[in-house]
């Protein structure tokens, strides 16, 4: 009989948002998941291993179970602090952390676990470069990510919570920037049988696979096609690779069409989770770029107002010197007024004096006595002028 372990489950596990696997959920996720932390529990023995990335800290406790040592970093403090009640140990640390910039020191661990992280994260390199610095010359780093070709086809929608994806070629290219040796495993979760070699046999070709396709075909081919997901082990050293790595899904009573109903059915939930997150973000990227809209109206509106602003008191300041030249206008124009009439009232005043000396004449007794000489005169206009002569002379 193989080893018996134990899966250690939280009190209340961490609620299911699509970007990390949580123990709140079950079927072909999980079964994922579960396989990948398995084959590295394996390969981590007796080592001080990385988890980088740890999220709810499941995988980082399967480890432990077998480690000397095991830190679980992970960038987001509320669920570092959910691990380290629901999985902390004496052999098991959590610390917040990002993954291109991994708060431990160098050649610190044996083993560097990160499981669906590299295609969340658009520095790729740095995040490996990273993962090198902290491993000792002989360390392993045991790395997972979807085929592009596979998980993404162009006629499928994107996962949200995805910024780079990779074919395997990429991905195989990237690990050989910074290790040497890089050799990859296909994983492809299924309900159906396995054949392998024994313990003493020797296989001397590469495994057949044989799958359904439809009610009347089916399709052999070699190796494992359409494979999801590729774990890659490298290192500075060749690592040998496990001949296969199964995990085999079972209840009280063995596998059975139930199994598979609800491996169907959790896909279903999953696929509607995430298509439901997609219309939710989608929604609120619509809602800010009404809020980005709006505001960029506001601001033209505050700036066309400032305009009007500006413009209005131009227009008082130019009122007010317009009221001020009338003001002006009108004290010359009122000065003007008293002015005329003083010259009025001594006009007048000397009008009367003239008319009252021209009364004091014609009443005068010279008047009288020249009065038939003035009307000769005006019947002779010279007359008047010769008498001036005259009396000019005597």
């Amino acid at each position: 009989m193989g080893e018996i372990f134990r899966w250690e489950h939280p009190a209340k596990a961490l609620p299911f948002t699509g970007e990390r696997f949580t123990s709140a959920i079950s079927g072909q996720i999980e079964i994922e998941h579960l396989h990948r932390y398995f084959l590295a529990r394996e390969l981590c023995r007796g080592k001080d291993v990385l988890d980088i990335a740890s999220g709810e800290g499941y995988g980082s406790a399967f480890i432990a179970q077998v480690a000397r040592s095991v830190i679980g970093v992970e960038i987001d403090a509320e669920v570092v602090a959910y691990a380290t009640v629901a999985y902390g140990r004496p052999n098991l640390k959590f610390a917040q952390g990002d993954a291109r910039a991994i708060p431990l020191e160098a050649g610190s661990v044996d083993v560097a676990v990160s499981f669906e992280t590299i295609e969340h994260l658009y520095e790729q390199d740095a995040f490996i470069a990273e993962v090198r610095r902290v491993l000792r010359p002989d360390g392993i780093f045991i790395v997972s990510t979807p085929d592009r070709d596979v998980y993404s086809p162009t006629d499928s929608g994107a996962n949200p919570f995805h910024v780079r994806e990779l074919t395997i070629f990429e991905f195989e290219e990237a690990l050989h920037r910074h290790f040497t040796h890089v050799s990859c495993l296909l994983q492809r979760p299924m309900v159906g049988s396995a054949l392998l070699p024994s313990n003493n046999a020797i296989a001397d070709e590469p495994a057949l696979t044989f799958e359904r396709r439809g009610d009347d075909h089916f399709e052999g081919s070699v190796g494992l096609s359409r494979a999801v997901y590729a774990v890659a082990l490298a290192s500075a050293h060749p690592v040998r690779l496990p001949a296969a790595s199964l995990y085999i899904e079972t209840n009280s009573t063995g596998p059975c069409a139930a199994d598979i109903e609800a491996y169907k059915a959790e896909n279903q939930r999953l696929e509607q989770l995430l298509a439901d997150e997609r219309t939710e973000r989608e929604r609120l990227t619509s809602l800010i770029n009404e809020l980005e809209a709006g505001i960029a109206r506001s601001e033209a509106n505050g700036q066309r107002l400032e305009e009007l602003l500006q413009a209005a008191k131009a227009e008082d300041e130019r009122k007010k010197t317009l009221l001020d030249e009338i003001s002006m206008d009108f004290a010359d124009l009122k000065a003007a007024v008293v002015r005329t009439e003083a010259e009025r009232e001594t006009l007048a005043r000397r009008a009367a004096e003239t008319a009252w000396r021209l009364s004091q004449i014609e009443s005068s007794t010279s008047w009288r006595v020249l009065a038939p000489v003035r009307a000769v005169g005006r019947k002779l206009p010279v007359l008047p002028h010769l008498l001036r002569r005259f009396i000019g002379k005597s």
